[in-house]
């Protein structure tokens, strides 16, 4: 199974039919089968399983995810309109800019600092996601 949007999670696919722990990045997975679902659940740092989401194997299309995107791309509700996100997997692990909050994880360690000020987040934005914007302050 691959994810490529669902933020911090597995970065290489998982066995869609192994039952077991799958461990990528010190971080353990498991798929397991519910009813006529697949669950996806990842162990905390407390070793509590919490469920990701279900999903079942009935084949899709493109444009069956078409609502979906324009609600994250659009809805007042979503967490994507909400604040300015810009996030990425690194070699160490994930660098993410959430409006001005730049965290960034290295070989499981996560560090944050706060931006400073507008120009700060847009140097920040081209340094580490190669991103330029027009500086609207001046």
């Amino acid at each position: 199974m691959v994810d490529v949007g669902f933020g911090n999670s597995f970065v290489r696919p998982l066995k869609l039919f192994e039952s077991g722990e799958q461990v990528q990045n010190g971080t353990a997975y498991r798929i397991e089968q519910s009813a006529n679902y697949r669950v996806l659940s990842q162990r905390d740092e407390s070793g509590i399983w919490e469920h990701s989401y279900r999903f079942n194997l009935e084949p899709r299309e493109l444009s069956d995810y078409m609502g979906r995107c324009r609600y994250h791309q659009t809805s007042p509700k979503s967490h994507f309109t909400k604040k300015r996100l810009c996030t990425r997997l690194t070699e160490e692990g994930r660098i993410t800019l959430r409006d001005r909050r730049l965290i960034e994880t290295k070989n499981l360690e996560r560090c944050e600092s706060q931006i400073a000020d507008e120009g700060a987040y847009l140097a920040v934005l081209e340094k580490h996601f190669g991103i330029r914007l027009p500086d609207l302050d001046s």
